[in-house]
């Protein structure tokens, strides 16, 4: 999970952020992602624009399968721990032995603790 850190100019902060594959946000500026890998002196940059805190960016880890689904509209059955979600968007429910399984055109990718697949979980109810 990426999380925002403190910038204190440290040497190996800037090798960080100039290694990052996907971008780095920027604390004084949080909407835009800067790619670093062509600035000359990162670390002039970053005093200059008062930067107190940097995110290295991350794909989300159903990137493939969110892309997937946006693209075909293929169902996704989610397993999830709880009925904290309810029904509302879901199309399809069952409850396994405390778990609660959903079908969905339109998932929350964002559930915690949820697993998601494009067919459907074979479980003992």
């Amino acid at each position: 999970m990426s999380e925002w850190k403190e910038w204190n100019g440290r040497d190996d902060q800037i090798d960080e952020m100039e290694e990052a594959q996907y971008g780095v946000l920027l604390s004084n500026n949080p909407s835009e992602i800067v790619d670093v890998s062509d600035m000359i002196s990162l670390e002039s940059y970053l005093n200059e624009q008062d930067v107190h805190e940097y995110l290295i960016c991350n794909p989300h880890p159903l990137a493939d399968m969110i892309c997937q689904q946006a693209r075909t509209g293929q169902p996704v059955w989610v397993k999830v721990p709880n009925d904290t979600f309810g029904m509302g968007r879901w199309t399809f429910q069952k409850h396994c032995t405390g778990v609660y399984i959903y079908m969905s055109l339109a998932p929350d990718w964002n559930i915690p603790n949820a697993v998601y697949a494009f067919t459907e979980f074979k479980e003992e109810v």
